[in-house]
């Protein structure tokens, strides 16, 4: 590859004179105006020759040397001719364009490219390291801890946790926060067993791997949560030994959010007191934006977790990879270690450290503020529903997890396609992560390609999508099997978080029918329904649910407790404005208000203690 471009720059920014030797560049050469944009590399195929794989299998060893661009060195007379400068021009500039080019069609993986650090540029001229402690400053003086401390206090306000009271450092990379984060874990609790959803992040499992630890998979929802029924039943059986627990704020694949409270909740009643676990947020990506967005559930110091660790990349913006590490100042003595030829101390996991990185976080957290983050959490959500919508409406199987903005849709069955759009894919899925430089205008490019090529790919009956039913719901599956099954036949598990009430479908006898009203349709539907018992934290500000699955299960819902004198509109001003299936597109949801009235009509509440009073809550069984 480097002969091809190496022939075709020098071909065309001059001409031989004939004896072998290139003529000088004329001063105003501008090498940008005459160098295309690297095309589309082509699908490596086996060995390297050709043949004898299926489409899209990695071949080790293969993938990036196809397109290297050798370093070679330079002729003995190049500081006179420049020939050398020129063909590295030309290089850069080529690059540059297919830069240009790629970032046009990205949308597969989670990197906010809409960022302009021109004024930063000044402070490449220098070699800056946050080598050591942030906190302690070492004998190397380049270095821009005070910006990096800044970043720091900022997040501990963020997570709520006083300064004296927490650690952290600008890490190289998301992995490099879980790999800490997971560290003193283990060194809190060096016989802890690590426990992690099937979803989480290969990094978590990576983790494991290097620390030699003892790790369990934890089954997962539908929509990619943790399933706590699951997870107490492997807590069970290993109650003798601490648990270190990984829990996503964003999976990699579905952007779901794991229920903290409920996890909490359930190492609680396996026994757990809060000094047998440790538990570490991945926050990769909606870390940074579950704060901005009105009734997330809250990921705080103030709870019983021992670290966080976000990406400085993804979310806020930055030219290189970046993250957030934030752990309690009491557990990281297990880790610091002094070091003489620093004379400073060291807890963290690389020694050098990015010196430039705090700088543009702090530059960018200036510049935006929480307002500024919040209006981007809340255009990224309002044009990932946009394209959920788009891709249900052209007959394309498609999920979006409430709280996020990873929208997950069938895999398109040409690879040059998902390499053209960048798109991150796994088995029968792919997906689109909207961030903040994701426009309108780049989803309809994408859906108007996509609509395009499926009329291709599936030109009738005999050739069909794939289904995804057991990867995102029959709900959400728009496969020739599940699309024009009637909503009252289809399966949902019950589905939770802190947002509000949630109901499912479920089978049995049905109780007297009432009228409910639909937000989203504005229609007067009628349901028949199934007396079933939801359980509410009565602690309205965390206002967490202990719900288990009703049709994924079989197992029983729990009853649901209301604070006595909270039968009213209070209530719903402090719970969320609906109740149905926010995370699956379809489901009624009506106000509570108005389900309230339904619930007094139907069943009378009864006063069990001071503080609560019982009020059955019902699941719809069929629907218009």
């Amino acid at each position: 590859m480097v002969g091809t471009v190496g022939a075709e720059t020098i071909s065309l920014l001059s001409k031989g004179n004939g004896n072998g030797k290139l003529d000088l560049l004329s001063e105003d050469f501008d090498p940008a105006a005459v160098v295309a944009a690297e095309p589309l590399p082509a699908a490596v195929e086996s060995n390297g020759v050709g043949g004898g794989r299926k489409e899209g299998e990695m071949v080790l060893g293969r993938n990036v040397h196809t397109t290297c661009l050798s370093v070679t060195e330079p002729d003995e007379d190049d500081e006179s001719t420049g020939d050398k400068d020129a063909y590295m021009a030309g290089v850069l500039a080529r690059y540059r364009k297919t830069l240009v080019e790629r970032t046009k069609h990205h949308l597969g993986y989670p990197y906010n490219l809409d960022f302009d650090f021109g004024a930063l540029a000044q402070l490449q001229h220098f070699s800056i390291n946050n080598l050591g402690d942030p906190f302690i400053e070492s004998n190397y003086g380049v270095h821009s801890r005070q910006f990096e401390v800044g970043v720091l206090d900022w997040f501990a306000r963020l997570w709520e946790i006083e300064k004296d009271e927490y650690w952290g450092y600008i890490t190289n990379c998301g992995t490099e926060g879980n790999l800490h984060g997971i560290l003193v874990g283990r060194e809190v609790f060096p016989d802890g067993i690590l426990y992690a959803s099937r979803e989480s992040h290969y990094s978590v499992f990576k983790a494991a791997r290097m620390y030699r630890m003892e790790c369990v998979k934890v089954a997962t929802l539908v929509t990619g949560e943790i399933n706590c029924a699951d997870f107490k039943s492997k807590l069970i059986p290993n109650k003798d030994k601490p648990a270190i627990i990984n829990v996503n704020i964003g999976t990699t694949v579905k952007g779901a959010v794991d229920d903290l409270d409920l996890v909490i909740q359930t190492l609680e009643e396996c026994g757990y007191s809060h000094d047998r676990f440790y538990i570490h947020c991945d926050g990769a990506l909606f870390g940074l934006m579950m704060p901005f967005v009105k009734r997330a559930p809250k990921v705080s110091f103030k709870k019983p977790i021992g670290s966080v660790s976000v990406s400085g990349h993804k979310f806020v913006g930055c030219p290189m990879p970046c993250g957030v590490q934030i752990t309690r100042m009491e557990h990281i003595n297990v880790l610091s270690s002094n070091v003489e030829y620093l004379a400073s101390r060291d807890a963290t996991i690389m020694g050098s450290r990015n010196g430039h990185a705090p700088i543009f976080l702090w530059h960018t957290l200036n510049r935006k503020g929480y307002k500024g983050f919040q209006k981007e959490v809340q255009k990224c959500l309002r044009n990932a529903h946009y394209l959920k919508d788009c891709l249900r409406e052209a007959g394309i199987s498609a999920m979006l997890n409430e709280l996020s903005s990873t929208v997950v849709f069938e895999r398109p069955r040409d690879e040059e396609f998902v390499r053209r759009w960048q798109l991150a894919c796994e088995g029968n899925m792919a997906h689109v992560i909207v961030m903040p430089n994701v426009t309108i205008e780049k989803l309809d490019d994408f859906l108007s390609e996509l609509v395009e090529k499926r009329s291709i790919w599936y030109p009738n009956e005999k050739v069909q999508p794939p289904c995804l039913a057991a990867d995102i719901g029959r709900d959400n599956c728009a496969c020739a099997l599940h699309k024009n099954v009637p909503l009252a036949e289809k399966e949902a598990s019950l589905l939770t978080s802190p947002q509000g009430f949630r109901h499912t479908i479920l089978e049995g006898d049905a109780h007297p029918n009432f009228h409910l009203l639909s937000q989203e349709s504005n229609l007067l539907q009628e349901c028949k329904i199934i007396p079933e018992c939801l359980v509410l934290d009565t602690k309205f500000e965390e206002c967490h649910h202990d719900l288990i699955r009703g049709m994924a299960t079989g197992q029983p819902m729990q009853q649901l407790k209301i604070p006595a004198g909270l039968e009213n509109e209070e209530m719903n001003d402090r719970l969320s404005p609906t109740i149905g299936h926010p995370k699956v597109p379809g489901m009624p949801s009506m106000a509570f208000g108005e389900a309230l009235a339904c619930l007094k009509k139907t069943v009378s509440s009864t006063r069990t203690d001071e503080t609560a009073t019982n009020i059955s809550m019902f699941s719809s069984k069929t629907y218009p």
